[in-house]
């Protein structure tokens, strides 16, 4: 049991998934244990008129990444099961 704990640990270290917005010009990249381990924003959200939808195409980005860990571990999770 704790050989099979150690390997869905390792397992959920493993997963990276990166969510986005935008088409893309917002990415926020995150691991299986849900920690952020990137963000990108295009260069042209800077602009005054754009950077007030910011904290809305974050909040989109990391959804959409939360999501996709959250399918993944699923996934992995049914497959160790297997």
């Amino acid at each position: 049991m704790q050989a099979k704990m150690k390997s869905v640990q390792e397992m959920v270290e493993k997963i990276e998934v990166t969510g986005s917005a935008a088409a893309g010009l917002v990415e926020v990249t995150i691991k299986g244990n849900f920690l952020v381990s990137s963000i990108k924003i295009d260069e042209g959200l800077y602009k005054e008129d754009v950077i007030s939808s910011l904290p809305t195409l974050l909040k989109s980005a990391f959804n959409d990444a939360v999501e996709k860990v959250r399918a993944e571990l699923q996934t992995q999770a049914q497959s160790a099961l297997l």
